[in-house]
């Protein structure tokens, strides 16, 4: 975690995306010659450069295929990536990552948005909102009716590409079960990647999101404390009995939540973003009842850190949700 402000954005034919979420493409496109560089979709030949610019400014180390594989191991056909050029040498780029969301009962195509970068050079030659805005009639003509994201640059997201914009719904999603083992994890990352900051500066940067977390969890403490279960109705596996139990389970839950929206988890999402992912390597905890399952939970395990992050946690009721969580730190 760190102490800048995310925001979820969303739109329809826009986003739902800081969260941002748009609700019509209505880019002017007409002066994309007006750019110095070439905005275009990416081709073969670059994509084992386009990360190269990510890692340079982010200070990160993937490689190619860890990298594409986000976007070409699941619905290949219908990923968006975009690149601005000068020179052959790829200076911006900007990622729609397809996946559906269950919206109403409807499995819905959208993109969430990745991988937005403008090299500081160019940032004044290049419009952000037409760049992005092309990228966006892209993920339109290839079917997706709502872009979503996280970001820090909520006000970019809401005033130039006006977004609808959730601010600090990455804080308020969060709860912190150990909070030494976090504010350790948090120093870590800030010594890591932010070395040029001072000691006191970098405490200051873990504790707040800390203090937040801390206060999260409290609530979520007390929600399970009255609940007694029984453990032996329940049984915990590490992978799916049925490849539609993720669908069958938010089914059920869409009953009492009929405005519930969420990721549309097929067996090969599941298989594509959780049990194949090169980048992160998740636990998997699925806790049944008669064969029928009532909760799971996704653990995200990072090396060289003392904590995991509870990724995804849902659950039919709170006394299967009390179980599962239990067992997680068995």
């Amino acid at each position: 975690m760190t102490s800048q402000k995310k925001n979820w954005v969303t739109g329809k034919y826009g986003t739902f995306n800081k969260i941002c979420l748009r609700h019509k493409y209505s880019y002017n496109l007409q002066s994309l010659t007006d750019f110095v560089v070439e905005i275009k979709e990416i081709d073969e030949t670059e994509k084992k450069r386009a990360f190269e610019l990510h890692n340079r400014y982010l200070f990160d180390n993937r490689s190619y295929e860890s990298w594409f594989h986000e976007y070409e191991s699941y619905l290949p056909d219908k990923y968006v990536f975009v690149v601005a050029t000068d020179n052959n040498d790829i200076v911006a780029t900007q990622g729609m990552i397809p996946i559906y969301l269950n919206i109403n009962g409807q499995a819905v195509l959208t993109g969430k948005s990745e991988n937005t970068l403008i090299d500081p050079r160019f940032r004044k030659k290049i419009m952000f909102g037409k760049f992005y805005g092309y990228a966006m009639k892209i993920a339109k003509d290839k079917g997706m009716e709502i872009v979503w994201g996280l970001t820090v640059l909520g006000d970019l997201w809401k005033k130039v590409l006006r977004f609808k914009v959730y601010d600090r719904a990455y804080e308020r999603s969060v709860a912190i079960v150990s909070l030494p083992s976090a504010l350790a994890d948090m120093n870590y990352f800030t010594f890591r990647k932010r070395a040029k900051r001072s000691k006191k500066l970098a405490y200051t940067v873990a504790l707040i999101p800390a203090i937040i977390g801390f206060k999260t969890f409290s609530t979520f403490r007390r929600l399970f404390r009255k609940t007694k279960t029984d453990p032996k109705k329940y049984q915990i596996f590490d992978d799916l009995l049925n490849p539609n139990d993720i669908i069958n389970l938010y089914d059920d839950l869409r009953r009492d939540h009929p405005d519930l929206i969420h990721i549309h988890q097929t067996y090969e999402y599941f298989q594509w973003r959780i049990k194949n992912n090169p980048n992160i390597q998740y636990a998997t905890l699925f806790a049944y009842e008669n064969n029928k399952l009532v909760a799971y939970a996704y653990l995200s395990l990072k090396p060289n850190r003392k904590s995991s992050y509870l990724t995804d946690f849902t659950f039919k009721d709170v006394a299967a949700g009390q179980f599962l969580l239990n067992n997680m730190f068995t």
